[in-house]
């Protein structure tokens, strides 16, 4: 992922973050880092500063703020917070079809809470930050159909194999990133070609033999919601079948 995308999906984060804090309790946010809330008026200046420079007036971030306020609350209409918080801490193997059948499609009917929110954001950027605002966009429900998927297996697999596993995941993104070159890495998505999109391919390829040498192929799930993000927000859909790309069964419950 590139540092443009890494940023701009900092700054939504943060923008969503800063409006849940209004709805915390005044004896939680007296707990809260001062340091943290420091960070996080730079990370709104940085919002406030983009607005206008690529609309050319105050009003996208009075709007963004505006819409972004608005999303903790329909975030709890749409999803029972109260009774997510008491049931997580019950669930297990035996109650899991129940707790993610309940919760899950919630989940993804929130996600509708971000559209207004995403689109005055879009107001801010410019073309390669509104291409990775795309990304995030992609990657959401994505995430969620993993953490949902046979009921929320990925949580329950118990594979000391994926423990080891994940300890060479460093060395393995040195390896398999430098499948993707500089000039790919610093060109917008819009302009992906053949050329681009398989060495995108090279890179997935190169995780996939990773982590099948080390018995955790389940782990290339989490890889693809990356993968699957960009390859949807590029040109990439055009070269590369994402139907194609089964979600791994190698570790058992």
């Amino acid at each position: 992922m590139s540092s443009r995308t890494q940023i701009v999906l900092t700054l939504l984060i943060a923008l969503v973050t800063a409006s849940i804090a209004r709805l915390i309790p005044p004896t939680e946010k007296e707990n809260s880092s001062s340091e943290e809330s420091t960070e996080l008026n730079e990370v709104l200046d940085e919002i406030r500063t983009a607005c206008e420079k690529n609309s050319g007036s105050n009003k996208a971030f009075d709007e963004l703020i505006a819409e972004a306020s608005s999303v903790p609350f329909c975030f709890m209409e749409k999803f029972d917070v109260e009774g997510f918080s008491t049931d997580v801490d019950s669930v297990s193997n035996a109650t899991r079809k129940e707790f993610f059948t309940k919760y899950c499609p919630q989940l993804h009917d929130s996600l509708t809470c971000f559209n207004p929110t995403i689109d005055k954001f879009r107001a801010c950027m410019d073309k390669d930050d509104s291409e990775g605002l795309d990304v995030f966009v992609n990657l959401l429900p994505e995430a969620i159909d993993l953490i949902c998927r046979d009921d929320g297996e990925i949580f329950f697999v118990d594979d000391q194999n994926i423990i080891q596993c994940i300890e060479k995941v460093g060395n393995y993104s040195t390896e398999c990133l430098q499948k993707v070159s500089n000039a790919t890495d610093t060109m917008s998505l819009s302009n992906y070609g053949a050329k681009q999109c398989g060495e995108l391919s090279d890179m997935r390829q190169c995780f996939e033999e990773r982590f099948t040498e080390c018995k955790a192929p389940r782990l290339l799930d989490v890889f693809d919601l990356f993968y699957r993000a960009v390859v949807k927000s590029s040109a990439c859909k055009n070269f590369i079948a994402l139907n194609d790309i089964a979600p791994n069964e190698g570790n058992e419950v």
